[in-house]
C-alpha cells in the first residue's frame, strides 16, 4: 500500500512538473518576441486544454495534493528536515497563489469566452492593468519550481547515476526559472512599449474583443 502511494505521488508530481516545464519554456520565448510566445502557446494550450490533458493535469493535482495531506495526517510528529518542511509549506501554498490566475484565465476563457489565451493579453494585465497580479505570478513561478526541485531531489538523490549528472541537473534547475522570468519580463517590456501607441491599443482591442459576460466576470463591481 505504501509503495503504491509513493508511486502515485511520483506519477502525479511528474505530470505537474511537465506542465510547469512547458509553461516555463513558453515564458522563456519572450526573450525572442511576444508573437513567439503566443505561437507556442497555441500548441501547448491545445494539449493541456484538451480532454486528455485536463484529466491528466487536474487528476494529478487532486491526487498529489490529497496524498500530501494524507501523509501529513499520518505523521506522528511535525518534526522533519528543513528541506521536507520547506517543500510541504511551498506545496500547500501553491493553490492559494494560483486561484486568481486560474479564475482570470482558464475559467474565464472556458466558461465566459474571455479570450485571454494570449500572452499579449495576460502580459498587458500583469504589467499595465494590474501589476500586483504580475508580482503574484512571478512569486508562484518560484514557489512551484522550488517545490518541484526539492521533490525531484528526494527522488533522484538515491539513483546510482545522480552524482555524475548532478552538475547538469543543477544547471537546469537554475536556468529554467531564470529564463522563464527573463522571458516574461522582456515580453512585458515589449507590451508596455506597444501600449504607448493608442493605435496599437485600439487594434489590440479589436483583435481580442472581450464579451460582455467575460467583462462582468473580470469586473464584478
Amino acid at each position: 500500500m505504501e509503495g503504491m502511494i509513493r508511486r502515485l505521488r511520483l506519477a502525479s508530481g511528474l505530470v505537474m512538473f511537465a506542465y510547469v516545464t512547458t509553461h516555463f519554456v513558453n515564458h522563456s520565448l519572450g526573450l525572442v518576441s511576444v508573437q513567439m510566445m503566443d505561437h507556442a502557446l497555441e500548441h501547448i494550450y491545445e494539449y493541456w486544454a484538451s480532454s486528455l490533458g485536463a484529466v491528466l493535469l487536474y487528476g494529478a493535482f487532486a491526487t498529489h495534493y490529497s496524498l500530501a495531506l494524507w501523509a501529513l495526517w499520518l505523521r506522528r510528529s511535525l518534526k522533519m528536515p528543513f528541506a521536507e518542511a520547506t517543500q510541504l509549506v511551498l506545496g500547500f501554498s501553491i493553490p492559494f497563489f494560483l486561484t486568481d490566475h486560474v479564475l482570470q484565465t482558464r475559467v474565464a476563457d472556458t466558461f465566459y469566452g474571455a479570450g485571454v489565451g494570449y500572452y499579449s493579453s495576460v502580459l498587458q494585465t500583469y504589467f499595465i492593468t494590474n501589476p500586483l497580479r504580475g508580482v503574484l505570478q512571478f512569486t508562484v513561478l518560484v514557489v512551484a519550481w522550488v517545490h518541484a526541485m526539492i521533490g525531484l531531489w528526494f527522488w533522484l538523490r538515491l539513483k546510482p547515476w545522480y552524482q555524475r549528472w548532478q552538475p547538469i541537473l543543477y544547471a537546469f534547475a537554475l536556468l529554467m526559472p531564470t529564463l522563464a522570468i527573463l522571458g516574461a519580463l522582456e515580453g512585458g517590456r515589449q507590451i508596455m512599449a506597444l501600449a504607448a501607441d493608442p493605435a496599437w491599443v485600439a487594434q489590440f482591442a479589436q483583435d481580442h474583443p472581450r464579451p460582455a459576460r467575460a467583462e462582468s466576470f473580470a469586473n464584478p463591481d
